[in-house]
């Protein structure tokens, strides 16, 4: 059962009656009778968000109201564009002008050494996590790998991280087959690339769908939005493991070495199969630049025109409230086996903390009421995360009865209400914001045992089931993901327009190689040899010394 109070030494010390708070940086004692109360004279704190458009409006919005009335603290919003968060960010930052929040930017290392470590313009966490933040405490003491992350060169916490103890983020790279399409043309599953590249090219030429027209888009990805929708990574990882959309520099590590898999003779093997499939027109060619929404729609048509799609969940993509049908159709390929005769697939085991989360600026003048706000999001009782996430009781979620079962067959804590979707609405933050979610919190969903893993309701299930059945066993040994590595100051600076060069003529080789006839061929041995000269050697070899001086001490 879900306890909806404070509970536990931790939730006490820093969710009690008789709560501390700050006015002026003057310690004084706020009486009353909720339990996340922070100060009888109400604080503003201003506070800098992505726009998220699955938001319509942070200031008006159900959860931002109810932390309101369960703090009396005040949020003061200000926006950054979702799609352009750091380079609005070092505009404000330029300004002068300093929110006492920044929320849900992922700020990242290099901007965390500048405005932190060299500048002081975030404020050290510290102290303030020492003294008031008893929860997050306990969260580096359930896992200690976190600290290390989190923690910058000059021995400074600066960025409070989410924690998501996903089981099946840890495997992300995923295809969704239209398994409707396979029984119609009476396929099997592929297992291999040769086996995949002929089922696309049956959902392209065989009329699937049954409306008469050649109208079949075999594979479908997006460029920009969505989560791992990109349709190249998880093809290049039957070749050679991709590190997928996040890391432009394909950096990776083979044993302690520290890599980069974009200019390896696998990597060009898997550039030749993708732009096959390109250059016959089994992906479709708005892949690499279109928009989530764009996919979306195209999911979305009635009937069906879409084979395949890649993404780390389809109910991101394909909304089983509104188009459960089409929902239905796909469900999770396993990794398929490349030249090699292995298959695999990215073990994303760093991605418990995602840090850059939650900032605190050195000018606030409420900095101790910013990080017990903070601290109240990382509650083991779930209750601020659940509603943060799913919204009121009762409405998004109610409180699992007795008998009732989560994911791994151990007790429940709640039930979802409300099947998962991105549309716009104003009763939750959905994902933006400090998340928690250890295993306890997401393992605890109650989905009946027998449940058709289909069903809208249980896309957690069908994620958890299929990732242990299909991606955990073909996890890559031979080359892993790098860790999160922090870099000095001055390496930043040595790197910071080798790393844009570098992403940039990656990115510009990968996409010429698969839309156009012959490029990867006439330009392979020139790529490898420009990409020395634009400092890949030193590149890596300052992440080597990152990497021994973070993890190998």
């Amino acid at each position: 059962m879900l306890a909806m109070t404070a509970c536990g030494t931790s939730e006490n010390a820093s969710n009690n009656t008789n709560a501390e708070k700050t006015q002026n940086n003057t310690t004084v004692t706020a009486k009353s009778d909720k339990p996340y109360w922070l100060t009888d004279e109400k604080v503003t704190l201003k506070v800098v968000v992505p726009q998220d458009p699955a938001i319509i409006d942070f200031a008006t919005n159900n959860f931002t109201k109810w932390m309101e009335e369960q703090t009396n603290v005040h949020l003061e919003f200000q926006y950054v564009p979702t799609d352009k968060k750091k380079e609005s960010l070092n505009l404000l930052l330029a300004s002068g002008e300093f929110p006492d929040i920044f929320l849900g930017l992922d700020v990242p290392d290099d901007m965390e050494a500048t405005y932190g470590v060299s500048q002081k313009v975030f404020l050290p966490l510290n102290e303030l996590i020492e003294k008031h933040m008893p929860n997050f405490t306990q969260v580096m003491q359930d896992y200690p790998r976190i600290k290390g992350q989190i923690t910058a060169t000059d021995g400074n916490i600066y960025a409070l991280p989410s924690v998501n103890e996903c089981y099946h983020c840890t495997y992300q790279q995923r295809y969704w087959l239209n398994m409707d399409w396979l029984k119609t043309l009476n396929l099997k599953e592929p297992t291999t690339t040769e086996e995949l590249y002929q089922v696309l090219k049956a959902f392209k030429e065989k009329d699937p769908n049954g409306n008469g027209k050649q109208d079949e888009i075999p594979l479908v990805g997006a460029y920009e939005g969505g989560w791992n929708a990109n349709v190249d990574p998880w093809l290049m990882s039957a070749f050679i493991m991709d590190p997928g959309m996040y890391n432009k520099t394909k950096l990776a590590l083979k044993g302690e070495q520290v890599t980069s898999t974009a200019n390896e003779p696998e990597y060009k093997e898997g550039l030749a199969y993708i732009h096959k499939l390109y250059n016959e027109g089994l992906i479709y060619e708005a892949s690499f630049t279109q928009k989530q929404d764009q996919m979306k729609q195209m999911l979305a048509s009635e009937p069906t025109i879409v084979g395949s799609f890649t993404s780390g969940a389809s109910v991101i993509d394909v909304d089983p409230n509104t188009n459960e049908k089409t929902y239905r159709q796909f469900d999770m390929l396993a990794p398929v086996a490349g030249p090699s005769g292995t298959a695999s697939t990215p073990k994303f085991e760093y991605d418990l903390a995602q840090p850059g989360e939650f900032l605190i600026s050195a000018s606030s003048k409420h900095a101790e009421i910013a990080a017990k706000w903070a601290d109240l999001f990382y509650g083991k009782n779930f209750d601020v995360q659940l509603r943060r996430h799913k919204g009121s009781e009762g409405e998004g979620w109610r409180k699992a009865e007795a008998g009732e079962k989560g994911l791994d067959g151990r007790d429940a804590i709640f039930t979802p209400l409300k099947a998962y979707n991105t549309e716009a609405q104003n009763d939750t933050w959905i994902s933006v914001g400090i998340e928690y979610y250890p295993a306890d919190y997401r393992l605890a969903e109650n989905v009946p045992q027998e449940e058709d893993i289909m069903a809208p309701k249980a896309s957690e299930k069908l994620l958890y089931v299929h990732t242990k059945d299909k991606y955990e066993p073909k996890a890559s040994q031979s080359i892993k993901v790098m860790p999160p590595t922090k870099l000095l100051a001055e390496e930043n600076q040595e790197l910071s327009t080798v790393r844009v060069e570098l992403e940039k003529y990656i990115e510009e080789f990968r996409v010429r190689s698969i839309t156009e006839e012959g490029y990867l061929d006439n330009n392979w041995e020139s790529y490898r040899s420009n990409l020395d000269k634009l400092g890949l050697t030193r590149f890596l070899e300052i992440y080597q010394t990152a990497y021994e001086r973070q993890y190998k001490q």
